[in-house]
C-alpha cells in the first residue's frame, strides 16, 4: 500500500511497514481503553482492515499542528479542545476513505457485519438484512479480510469478549451471551481454540498485565 493511508496498529496483531525511497511523513495517535471497539464497531478502522487508502489528501500537518498545541496546554478547556481535534481528524479520514471500483461498498458491507456480529442470525439472514445474497456477502468479506464469513463473526464475537474479559467484571456467562453465544461451555471451547487459553486464563493473564 502506498501513501496516502491511514493504518490502524492493534495490541497483539503483528504489523511491520516503511517508507518508499522517497521517504515520507508520519504522524499518529493513540486510543486506549474500549475507544478503537467503538471506532471500529463505526467503520472507521478494523484489526480485520487495518490500512485504509486515503482517494483524497488530508490536511494532517494544520490538524496535528493544532492538536499538538491543545495537548501541550494543561486544563479542562484543552482537553475538551483536542477531543474536538481528534473528532475533526478523523471526520476527514472518513470522507477521504473511499474507492472507485467497489471496495467501499464491500467496506460498507463488513463494517454492517461487524456492528451486527453478536446477534443470532444465519448467513442467510445477514445477507436478507443487508440487501445481497449470500455469495455476494461471503465475497465481500473475503475480499476485504481474508476471511469466510464465519470466521470473520467470530473473530469479532471474540475481540469483544477480550475486551469485556479484560475490562469488566462481568462473568463469562453474562460475556458469553453478549457476544452472540447463549452456551458459556460453547463459547469458552470456541475462545479457548481461537485464542490458545480459556476465558478465565486470559482474564487472569491481562490483570497481571495491568497490575505490572
Amino acid at each position: 500500500m502506498e501513501a496516502p493511508a491511514v493504518i490502524w496498529l492493534v495490541p497483539g496483531v503483528e504489523h511491520g511497514y516503511g517508507p518508499d525511497p522517497g521517504g515520507w511523513s508520519e504522524h499518529w495517535i493513540l486510543f486506549t481503553g474500549q475507544s478503537f471497539a467503538a471506532f471500529e464497531e463505526l467503520g472507521l478502522g478494523s484489526r480485520h482492515r487495518p490500512v485504509l487508502p486515503l482517494f483524497q489528501l488530508i490536511e494532517t500537518e494544520a490538524l496535528f499542528g493544532e492538536l499538538r498545541g491543545f495537548v501541550e496546554t494543561v486544563g479542562a478547556r484543552s482537553e475538551i479542545a483536542a477531543s474536538l481535534a481528534i473528532q475533526r481528524f478523523l471526520l476527514a479520514v472518513l470522507h477521504a476513505v473511499g474507492d472507485r471500483d467497489g471496495t467501499e461498498d464491500r467496506s460498507s458491507l463488513v463494517d454492517s457485519i461487524a456492528r451486527d456480529a453478536t446477534r443470532p442470525m444465519s448467513v442467510p439472514e445477514r445477507a436478507r438484512a443487508l440487501g445481497v445474497s449470500v455469495r455476494e456477502l461471503g465475497d465481500a468479506v473475503k475480499a476485504a479480510t481474508g476471511l469466510t464469513l464465519n470466521d470473520f463473526v467470530i473473530e469479532v464475537r471474540l475481540a469483544k469478549a477480550q475486551a469485556l474479559l479484560a475490562e469488566t467484571r462481568l462473568d463469562v456467562g453474562r460475556i458469553a451471551s453478549s457476544v452472540g453465544y447463549g452456551d458459556p461451555a460453547y463459547f469458552s471451547r470456541i475462545f479457548t481454540r481461537r485464542i490458545g487459553m480459556s476465558p478465565t486464563v486470559f482474564r487472569a493473564q491481562q490483570s497481571r498485565n495491568s497490575v505490572g
